[in-house]
């Protein structure tokens, strides 16, 4: 079975028995005819071979014949769409990735909020030293009126 997404191509095959395995590998020599026949290059670098499943025999080695006989590689984690996928399904890589990204951002929210709320907290003392200070300046300019204004009264008299 062959799943094709833009450039991309995976063969997949279900292995229950040598049989099994024979017919993946000529999928995979068909698929090198096919890419010749069509004047394509497959980038054999990119090729890998992984196995799902919890009990799964990994003894059997897959190649690609150009001008040699190449082995595919074997991997335990191959990414699909950007998402890891592991040989066990368990997405931890993925999982991992996101959990950190999620911290990241946190992180960046929880500056983000500190600054926020710094900037906030030394603008209101500005805004109360500005208070105080037209308080206190309106409380002198009273006094010193007061004091004007008693001035003008002789003896004391308001």
């Amino acid at each position: 079975m062959v799943y094709l997404f833009a450039a991309d191509a995976k063969l997949f095959k279900h292995i229950l028995s040598e049989s099994d395995e024979q017919q993946l590998q000529e999928g995979i020599n068909e698929l090198q005819v096919w890419t010749k026949n069509w004047s394509l290059n497959l980038n054999i670098s990119k090729c890998k071979v992984i196995s799902f499943g919890r009990t799964v025999d990994k003894s059997h080695t897959y190649n690609i014949t150009d001008s040699d006989v190449i082995l595919i590689d074997r991997v335990n984690v191959i990414k699909y769409l950007g998402i890891p996928i592991d040989e066990k399904l368990t997405f931890r890589d993925h999982i991992h990735d996101k959990i950190n990204k999620a911290y990241m951002m946190l992180d960046l929210n929880k500056y983000l909020t500190v600054t926020y709320f710094t900037l906030v907290k030394e603008a209101l003392i500005e805004i109360g030293c500005v208070v105080t200070s037209l308080v206190s300046w309106s409380l002198v300019g009273w006094l010193v009126v007061g004091c004007h204004a008693r001035a003008l009264w002789p003896n004391g008299a308001s």
